[in-house]
């Protein structure tokens, strides 16, 4: 069983009292703890802590949430849903834990995790490439 991730090693901070309006992007790991209204990216693991809000969604390689997320989360590892946790939307990961208390309104995707391109899409690209006869 793999460990989960290191979430004490975060290379940006969001302060409790900070408020982005618009999307943020971190080129590393992060931990937030303010809010955000828009999009969050993150290319290495984010934290959520237990007073952070994002109004939007998020994409990142693992996410600890313990707070409060209105929009959905895309994850290419791991997703871990403290017991503080409040998510609306759905989960797009490769594994995910929920505590118990915690709360999640939405649909979990553990198939699909990490693809760039909808079943839909897939079908239509492979049906293009496909040679008429």
């Amino acid at each position: 069983m793999r460990k989960k991730p290191n979430f004490d090693k975060y290379n940006s901070l969001l302060g409790v009292d900070a408020l982005v309006e618009g999307n943020l992007t971190v080129k590393d790991s992060a931990r937030l703890d303010g809010t955000v209204r828009g999009n969050v990216t993150a290319q290495g693991a984010l934290i959520l802590g237990p007073k952070a809000l994002v109004e939007g969604n998020i994409t990142a390689t693992d996410v600890e949430v313990g707070g409060s997320i209105n929009g959905n989360i895309t994850a290419s590892g791991r997703v871990f849903l403290t017991s503080t946790a409040r998510l609306n939307g759905d989960i797009s990961c490769k594994g995910i834990v929920i505590d118990e208390n915690a709360v999640f309104q939405g649909k979990c995707d553990m198939e699909n995790a990490g693809k760039n391109q909808s079943a839909p899409e897939a079908a239509k690209t492979e049906e293009n490439a496909q040679p008429q006869a």
